[in-house]
């Protein structure tokens, strides 16, 4: 009855954002077209008034959406559609950029508007993630970092995230431990509309990637006292915390003690009790901790938890077959499910869910099976640059550690010139790991010395002098 009100514009769009961003819709189709609405309802409701902050922060989170290649969608003027309807790769190109400056454009407008608003400068982050524009992204947080009243755990904890998908994991680790430093626990959730118990527990995402596991006892302590209890479950932070952290600890190389495999089962024992309608979508989105207890372990029980709680949302974990298959020595059919896995050339820019660990394990089936140059080439396919990253995911871990993988696999195949790089790579990324994490860095440097060393080796001609003259 009034279409000036942008209140209401931004309501109804809102509704039509929910509706997607809330797990309720699941069709592509369905997608793209609440989407729609829902685009062009924030920006009716910014053109009619410009300081509407809270259309700024969605609408920005559909353009990030529609400008990233992971997703499958694309925007073009007002609308989103499927990136499998427009076949010309030039013409997707150009809407990828487009989406990716119109993003630019409404981040920026924002903070113009409201400079002291920290989530226009979080949206303004987003976008420079969304375009890959990392040196950007730390440019503004380090900006805003000087900027007390405006500064969030938010920014501080997202640092150390984008360092990590640079392939920057010395950076990274710095960048954690002074978040850590910058942010106690009752300051974890102010200037920031999310719950503040959440950093410190995203964090061990990255302390795990950077194999900084020495701060995750420090972590679960920051958790535990910003809130005692877990968003959406209500379930004990101590105990959840100490569960996550020692998923990461297993994922970045820790062995599988009875004191860690016991937190792991009394985790699953935890997240099994809900019986709340969010208890599947929780299980859902810690996935990777019994996953990769699994891995570091071999305990099947764990793999099957893993089957049991992806089957409730319907995410089929061929990969975790085919391991299954391999404990049994049922070789035939781990080779047939890996049969089925994506070739390596087709995972190159392609979204990759849990923080790339499905696809690391993958690599590893491949690699079991004897297909060397294939669980290689895989391993060389996974960027961080396209992982999703959930809650805690212990993905990246397995990513920082893959290159000490695809060494031994170069190694065994007699390529030197690809194993040597490899190996320096990660022990250069893992030279400030934990020590208790050495074991790996010390194989890494033995192996890059007998490489050098057999480089540098010539042969002699018998009865020849080094000072002879040809």
């Amino acid at each position: 009855t009034d279409s000036t009100d942008a209140e209401v514009w931004y309501g109804l769009a809102d509704a039509e954002y929910h509706s997607v961003a809330n797990g309720g819709v699941a069709s592509p189709d369905s997608i793209v077209k609440r989407y729609t609405r829902a685009m062009r309802g924030f920006e009716r409701a910014i053109a009619l008034d410009s300081t509407f902050h809270l259309a700024y922060s969605h609408l920005l989170g559909i353009y990030n959406y529609g400008m990233s290649e992971q997703y499958g969608v694309l925007i073009a003027g007002d609308s989103m559609l499927l990136a499998s309807s427009v076949p010309d790769s030039t013409r997707r190109r150009t809407l990828l950029n487009s989406a990716q400056q119109r993003a630019l454009t409404f981040a920026r407008g924002w903070v113009r508007q409201d400079e002291d608003a920290a989530q226009s400068w979080e949206a303004l982050t987003d976008a420079f993630v969304a375009a890959q524009q990392y040196d950007s992204v730390v440019a503004t947080i380090e900006r805003v970092s000087r900027r007390p009243q405006v500064y969030s755990a938010a920014l501080a904890y997202r640092l150390p995230i984008v360092y990590a998908f640079n392939d920057q994991i010395p950076e990274a680790r710095t960048a954690l431990r002074s978040a850590m430093l910058a942010f106690s626990a009752d300051s974890l959730g102010v200037r920031t509309s999310a719950p503040g118990v959440l950093f410190p527990l995203n964090g061990m995402t990255m302390a795990g990637a950077t194999g900084a596991v020495s701060l995750l006892d420090s972590l679960t302590v920051l958790a535990t006292q910003a809130d005692a209890t877990m968003p959406l479950t209500g379930t004990p932070t101590k105990s959840s915390a100490e569960w996550f952290a020692a998923g990461v600890r297993l994922s970045a190389g820790a062995p599988p003690t009875p004191a860690l495999m016991q937190l792991i089962r009394d985790g699953v024992k935890m997240l099994d009790g809900i019986q709340s309608a969010g208890g599947a979508q929780v299980r859902g989105q810690t996935l990777s901790i019994p996953y990769a207890a699994y891995l570091a372990s071999g305990d099947t029980t764990l793999a099957l938890t893993v089957l049991r709680w992806a089957a409730e949302t319907k995410r089929p974990m061929a990969e975790i077959e085919a391991l299954l298959a391999l404990d049994r020595r049922d070789t035939a059919t781990a080779r047939s499910i890996a049969a089925r896995f994506r070739a390596p050339d087709s995972l190159r820019g392609v979204g990759l869910s849990m923080g790339g660990l499905r696809v690391l394990t993958q690599a590893d089936v491949r690699a079991r099976l004897g297909d060397l140059r294939g669980a290689a080439a895989t391993y060389e396919a996974v960027s961080p640059r396209t992982f999703q990253l959930g809650f805690v995911e212990t993905g990246p871990a397995l990513y920082t550690r893959s290159f000490l993988a695809r060494a031994r696999l170069y190694d065994q195949l007699g390529d030197k010139a690809r194993a040597l790089p490899a190996y320096e790579k990660f022990a250069a990324q893992w030279e400030g790991s934990d020590p208790s994490l050495h074991g790996e860095l010390r194989e890494a440097r033995a192996a890059i010395t007998r490489l050098r060393d057999a480089g540098s080796s010539r042969a002699i001609t018998p009865g020849a002098s080094s000072g002879s003259k040809p």
